[in-house]
């Protein structure tokens, strides 16, 4: 993702204690991304907590997709990624 059209990419945001990732669409590139706050917990003493995690897909990804990657991640997913359970 990219702030404008010649910004950098962003692949990441950090808050508090919430992220966002951006990755492609692939059961492969997310469990890479879901392998990063399981080290963290494993440093820190911190435990995800992927009741309150949620995914959102583009329109543009296929139903196929989806449900691989749900079932790999085992997160809900939300149609609007403007508000989640934890905002709004």
């Amino acid at each position: 993702m990219r702030a404008s059209r010649y910004g950098p990419h962003i692949t990441h945001l950090f808050y508090a204690d919430d992220y966002l990732f951006f990755v492609k669409s692939s059961v492969s590139e997310v469990t890479r991304v879901k392998e990063i706050p399981e080290a963290y917990a494993l440093s820190y003493g911190q435990l995800v907590n992927y009741e309150k995690s949620l995914v959102y897909f583009s329109p543009y990804t296929p139903q196929a997709s989806r449900s691989r990657i749900l079932d790999n991640l085992d997160i809900q997913e939300v149609q609007d990624p403007g508000h989640y359970s934890g905002c709004c």
